[in-house]
């Protein structure tokens, strides 16, 4: 019998993201500190989205703004968590779920914006 595959395609303004799965934080003494904060933001990469949502006004479909392979800062509140066979997790969700879009910066660049610059850890 053959293995039966599935491919995900998100609907309107959803999208699929690979969950970055933190480690647990082990002390200097041994001891594991686990990540109990279940609204915590979380950091994904997207890997499918939807086509966007229709203006009821114009009729047209607005796309949805991050594309596959942006690296973004979820909410897991209002997303739909899945996990592969292979223990990869996921998540559905909308695109206001997504806070922001983690992008790459020189760092010999100093401009003043009304972005803030973070050294996020991995």
């Amino acid at each position: 019998m053959s293995a039966i595959h599935y491919r995900l395609r998100p609907l309107s303004n959803y999208v699929l993201a690979e969950l970055v799965v933190e480690q647990d934080k082990v002390s200097q003494g041994g001891i594991i500190i686990p990540d109990v904060a279940k609204d915590k933001p979380t950091l994904a990469v997207i890997v499918a989205v939807g086509p966007g949502w229709l203006d009821m006004l114009s009729g047209n479909i607005i796309p949805v703004a991050v594309n596959p392979g942006d690296s973004v800062i979820i909410q897991k509140h209002g997303a739909v968590p899945i996990e592969d066979p292979s223990g990869r997790k996921y998540a559905i969700l909308a695109e206001g779920d997504i806070l922001a879009v983690v992008e790459e910066i020189e760092e010999d660049v100093e401009e003043d914006t009304a972005e803030t610059q973070l050294e996020l850890a991995a």
